[in-house]
């Protein structure tokens, strides 16, 4: 079974990623937006607020949330508000990696852990996402701080 997509963000990215997915054959179910009520539609599918999307879905429908937003505050908010609801990150709903530029130029430091023994692969995604930007680096055991 394959799952519904919805993009969280009817604004300008959300509808460009829409139009991105449907050019490369993924059809979108849906928006989510907190401007629901403002909005209805977009692109001939439905805008939806959270609560009324979560409602609706909860029994049944196998759903990806695709997060096209560009204040990194408000994916913060809304990573937890999704966990909260028992979505899980990569899982169930994601970050657009055009997003994810956006912010990244913002930010002077990062410490993470890493993971590579229990998820294969990370460790080149995060590089890969982070690309040049951070000449400083270090490690110690998983964890890796980078900076400017």
């Amino acid at each position: 079974m394959s799952k519904h997509l919805y993009i969280y963000g009817a604004g300008k990215y959300g509808v460009l990623a829409a139009l991105d997915c449907e050019q490369r054959g993924v059809k979108v179910a849906g928006f989510i937006d907190a401007n629901a009520d403002k909005i209805k539609t977009r692109l001939g599918v439905p805008v939806l607020a959270l609560e009324e999307f979560y409602k609706n879905n909860r029994e049944g429908e196998d759903v990806f949330i695709y997060i096209s937003l560009t204040n990194i505050q408000i994916i913060e908010q809304l990573y937890f508000q999704l966990s909260n609801l028992g979505f899980k990150f990569l899982q169930d709903f994601d970050i657009s990696p055009l997003i994810s530029v956006a912010w990244i130029n913002n930010v002077n430091a990062i410490a993470i852990e890493l993971h590579e023994r229990l998820k294969p692969g990370c460790n080149r995604s995060f590089y890969k996402g982070t690309g040049v930007c951070f000449p400083f680096e270090e490690s110690r055991g998983e964890t890796v701080w980078l900076w400017r």
